[in-house]
């Protein structure tokens, strides 16, 4: 493991609360949240610039962070052949704000063609 961040969380444990709690769809944070975070509390990363592994107490790989690993071309690249998919995945979502969106961290050069 490369530059391992221990969490003293339990990831399967977590999965089960989260798959309980309701979504909140007004797009407001919701009491679930600050419920979990009794049992798993945010962990303060800061800006992570070397390739990093977050996991958790049972060894369990939480994520592999390879900054760069892409160069800026790919990754335009990338935006340029999927951007015709972005409408249709926007009309998908019921709420546009999730708590999947909440630590969301802005690429160095703000995203491409998505405007992000």
């Amino acid at each position: 493991m490369v530059n391992p961040i221990n969490i003293d969380w339990d990831v399967d444990w977590y999965a089960e609360k989260v798959k309980l709690s309701p979504p909140n769809l007004d797009g407001l944070p919701s009491a679930e949240m600050d419920r979990l975070k009794k049992f798993f509390p945010e962990v303060v990363l800061g800006k992570i610039l070397v390739p990093t592994t977050v996991i958790d107490r049972h060894r369990n790989f939480l994520v592999v962070y390879l900054p760069n690993i892409l160069t800026p071309s790919h990754l335009e690249h990338v935006n340029h052949i999927t951007v015709g998919l972005r409408d249709t995945l926007l009309k998908s979502l019921t709420n546009k704000n999730t708590w999947r969106d909440e630590g969301y961290i802005f690429p160095d050069g703000g995203g491409g063609v998505w405007g992000w």
